[in-house]
């Protein structure tokens, strides 16, 4: 999650485009080490970053 937010915070992402990000750009996906079952939806991305 901590990569996530970072990359989020690297590339100025609001928390929807991150979870886009997320699950359409394959070089957010292997850097951030989710699999498909794992990767966070918008509302864990909030709480995360609050």
């Amino acid at each position: 999650m901590l990569k996530a937010v970072l990359l989020g915070q690297w590339h100025s992402l609001s928390v929807p485009e991150l979870e886009r990000c997320l699950a359409t750009r394959l070089d957010f996906y292997f850097f951030c080490g989710f699999d498909d079952i794992t990767l966070p939806d918008r509302s864990t991305l909030y709480r995360f970053r609050n």
